[in-house]
């Protein structure tokens, strides 16, 4: 039985599902932001209820806001779970450390 699991999440992802268009999700748009960290909210609900604690690992990509970034790492750390930036494509297997770790701290 697994004793961890990672939810991949992205901006992007979040404001498309907060309503923003397809072409828009690359634009900042916190009021989008907010109504997609619900999404988020779901999946991690349903790995605790299984007994799995989620750790959010945060695609991380060029042009992203950071003010945005930084509300997604905020709304996790406040539902008590462990997130990380993960910035695998840009920097390769030195972009996932932080989220091994906390992988790793967490199982």
């Amino acid at each position: 039985e697994p004793s961890a699991a990672v939810v991949v999440a992205t901006a992007r992802a979040l404001k498309y599902n907060g309503g923003a268009s397809r072409r828009g999700v690359q634009d900042p748009n916190p009021e989008a932001l907010e109504r997609g960290l619900p999404n988020l909210a779901a999946h991690l609900d349903i790995l605790s209820r299984f007994g799995v604690i989620p750790v959010v690992a945060l695609n991380e990509f060029a042009g992203d806001a950071e003010a945005e970034l930084r509300r997604i790492e905020t709304f996790c750390e406040e539902r008590g779970v462990a997130v990380a930036r993960a910035r695998i494509h840009a920097e390769g297997g030195a972009g996932g450390l932080e989220l091994a770790d906390r992988v790793i701290s967490t199982a």
